[in-house]
């Protein structure tokens, strides 16, 4: 035994004093040369998250949430490779990311400090009308999205909404108060079993400490899509889009869904419903004093000078897609100066938002007036130019085309 042990330890003083080769010191050297190079990439890392302010910190972090998101969200969505609608979303979300970055908003939630990120603008191949960001500046269309806006001026309202979620640091608020409510759940189920609870009252205590939970988090949600919505309006009144593309884009939104199964979510309510939202962002325009021309921004019906087709020198009022009034030369009044005036006085009024409630027909003598004044008068002449068509007639088709446009006018804004 003793002689065993003698063996092996000479065997290991042995391999412990042979010379190492050449090989074995290069092998020896490259490692310590990467164990050198980890330690100064951990070093300079350790003296850079030094040298960074709290609020750098914090940028960092979210960029770092907002790199990992995105990488999982693109794991599981195609992205739309066509370049004209990237370039389309690219361009109106740099302008809008530009003011962000430079321009310090009121927070009615989250946090108005300023960070200075590089946002990226991606859509995303899915046909539901949504849009989402990530912290750190990622913010992804979806392609349903843009079939739904009607216009630049919307899709900008909706980039603007997305980027006050970013700017304004909203995850990162919710973050904050979840850990909050997390801690005092703890400390709740901590007092129960330390009261000697039964298992039962600990498990009622558990569920309704969650729903309360859910429903002051979906409060907090609710909080942060109010100040996204007010945040851009604000960016949108300094960029070159109509601030008015938010209004008809959540107008458009709350019709939708009263054709919808209505539910009730009560306290898992993440979002104000659009019909809420809607009113409060029309009150901020009006704060603001921007004009609500609700058709600059929309596809909504215009009126529209047309020379006839079939008759020379004839011209006409047409309005929603369809005719509305042949005129007539009168009194040295030529055709086109007729029409060409009804359709002028048809869309002021339907730029200032007339209603149904604002036209008047009269039958003696044939007109159409709006707010007190008068729109068209059918004459001898114009009974003479679309006969067998009678005044009546020729009234009636007027008012019908008129009626047909304010109608779905009034249902674009029902909420």
């Amino acid at each position: 035994m003793a002689a065993a042990l003698g063996a092996l330890f000479a065997l290991t003083l042995c391999a412990a004093t042979i010379p190492a080769t050449s090989s074995e010191k290069e092998a020896g050297a490259a490692t310590e040369e990467k164990t050198a190079v980890k330690e100064e990439k951990a070093a300079a890392k350790k003296a850079s998250e030094k040298a960074l302010t709290p609020e750098e910190r914090a940028a960092e972090t979210e960029k770092k949430q907002g790199r990992e998101a995105s990488a999982e969200l693109e794991k599981q969505y195609k992205l739309v490779k066509d370049e004209a609608v990237n370039a389309r979303v690219e361009r109106i979300g740099k302008e809008l990311a530009k003011l962000a970055n430079e321009t310090e908003v009121h927070a009615h939630y989250g946090s108005p400090k300023i960070a200075k990120f590089d946002y990226v603008f991606k859509v995303l191949d899915d046909k539901d009308v949504n849009a989402l960001s990530m912290p750190g500046g990622f913010v992804y269309i979806n392609k349903g999205l843009l079939d739904y806006v009607q216009s630049d001026d919307e899709l900008a309202a909706v980039i603007a909404h997305e980027i006050a979620h970013i700017s304004h640091h909203h995850m990162q608020s919710l973050l904050k108060e979840q850990s909050k409510l997390n801690n005092q759940i703890a400390v709740a189920l901590l007092a129960a079993i330390v009261a000697k609870g039964s298992a039962g009252d600990v498990g009622n205590l558990m569920m309704g400490a969650q729903m309360v939970q859910i429903a002051r988090l979906n409060g907090y949600s609710r909080q942060a899509e109010k100040d996204a919505d007010m945040t851009a309006i604000a960016y949108l009144a300094m960029s070159k889009s109509n601030p008015v593309g938010i209004l008809t884009f959540m107008e458009r939104l709350a019709r939708d869904e009263v054709a919808r199964p209505a539910i009730e979510w009560g306290i898992y309510q993440t979002h104000p419903y659009p019909a809420e939202r809607s009113r409060d962002i029309l009150d901020e325009l009006r704060k603001r004093n921007v004009p609500i021309d609700r058709r600059a921004v929309t596809t909504a019906a215009m009126a529209e000078l047309k020379k006839s087709e079939n008759k020379p020198d004839v011209f006409e009022a047409w309005v929603g897609g369809a005719k509305m009034f042949e005129a007539a030369a009168v009194d040295g009044q030529s055709s086109e100066d007729r029409a060409k005036a009804i359709v002028e006085k048809l869309n002021m009024l339907l730029n200032s938002g007339v209603s149904l409630r604002d036209i008047r027909r009269t039958t003696d003598p044939p007109a159409i007036s709006a707010r007190g004044e008068l729109l068209l008068q059918v004459t001898e002449a114009d009974a003479s130019l679309s006969a067998p068509m009678t005044a009546a007639d020729i009234l009636r088709e007027a008012y019908n085309a008129l009626y047909r446009t304010l109608v779905e006018q009034d249902l674009q804004q029902v909420y």
